[in-house]
């Protein structure tokens, strides 16, 4: 299969760059004046929600390494194709980072064989270090489910791709009337690549920030904020840390799920009660360890590594 022509005017690719530009400086001054795991992605998210929306583009998704936007042909002039899907990586420090998943699409799709290709929403254009990329729109909506267990099955046995990415449905869409996978930027290019294909970290990202758990910041407030967590966990909560919690999510948007995440960190949680966030309350459906149960117990903290989902 030749490579796509889909040309990308230098137009477009300007303004990609200089919003990238933008976001990468803010994503990465906010990662590193974070003070928590969960919640600091939150302003990252809102402002690019409304500066994409000033561009007269839409933000889809976070995808957890990558935020997603979408850019309507109406938005781009010369251009007359199909939508385009801008990922813009998340900061990490590990292999999950937005920019070595960027990474590994660039490089999986330029060198990926005629029989993979089929299988894969190409990669158009890719900004410096890999801070941005851009494929087309694919359609997530109408997603045969039989025919994307066929396909993943075609790679699993044909090609010996064994990753999770294959067979997760969320990872296929529609593009020229086929399932291909949206997102190829982790375990995918591991099976594929050569080791001499593959990036490095120093490559896409010079300096990785400390991990969460190692970083040591001097900062005696941080310390203190520690402790006032500490110390307001022990007043309000009696019962264990919660393994997950299951929230109502009807009708809620995936950015407004993040955020909920980040909001309900240190409340207690029962099974049947609400807990509070910025919109009003959220019901908390079950949790793990069980509570409101004959044998249960009253109460369970939601910490940093509480699992949260919504039903």
């Amino acid at each position: 299969m030749p490579v796509t022509d889909i040309t990308i005017p230098d137009s477009l690719q300007t303004e990609v760059e200089e919003f990238a530009s933008l976001y990468y400086s803010m994503v990465k001054e906010t990662y590193e004046s974070r003070d928590s795991s969960m919640g600091w992605l939150r302003p990252v998210i809102t402002w690019t929600e409304e500066t994409a929306e000033e561009h007269g583009w839409e933000y889809l998704d976070d995808g957890g390494g990558r935020l997603v936007i979408k850019i309507p042909p109406t938005a781009c002039a010369p251009y007359d194709g199909a939508p385009l899907v801008l990922k813009l990586p998340v900061y990490r420090d590990d292999p999950r980072d937005g920019r070595y998943q960027n990474a590994c699409e660039v490089n999986l799709w330029a060198e990926a064989s005629n029989e993979l290709r089929p299988y894969l929403v190409p990669v158009l254009a890719s900004g410096q270090l890999y801070r941005w990329l851009l494929m087309p729109c694919a359609d997530t909506e109408r997603v045969d489910r039989d025919l994307i267990s066929q396909r993943s099955q075609e790679l699993v046995h044909e090609q010996q791709i064994l990753s999770n990415e294959v067979v997760a449905a969320q990872n296929w869409g529609v593009w020229e009337g086929e399932p291909r996978l949206i997102d190829y930027g982790h375990e995918i290019s591991q099976y594929v690549l050569d080791d001499v294909d593959q990036v490095t970290v120093e490559e896409y990202a010079p300096e990785i920030p400390a991990s969460y758990d190692d970083l040591d910041t001097g900062d005696d407030d941080n310390v203190d904020n520690e402790v006032d967590r500490e110390e307001t966990r022990d007043e309000t909560v009696d019962g264990p840390d919660a393994e997950q919690v299951v929230l109502e999510g009807e009708g809620l948007l995936p950015a407004e799920k993040n955020e909920i995440r980040a909001q309900v960190v240190d409340q207690g949680a029962v099974a049947g009660e609400a807990v509070e966030v910025d919109i009003g309350e959220i019901i908390v459906v079950a949790t793990t360890p069980s509570t409101r149960s004959a044998f249960g117990v009253d109460e369970a903290l939601i910490t940093d590594e509480t699992r949260i989902r919504f039903d």
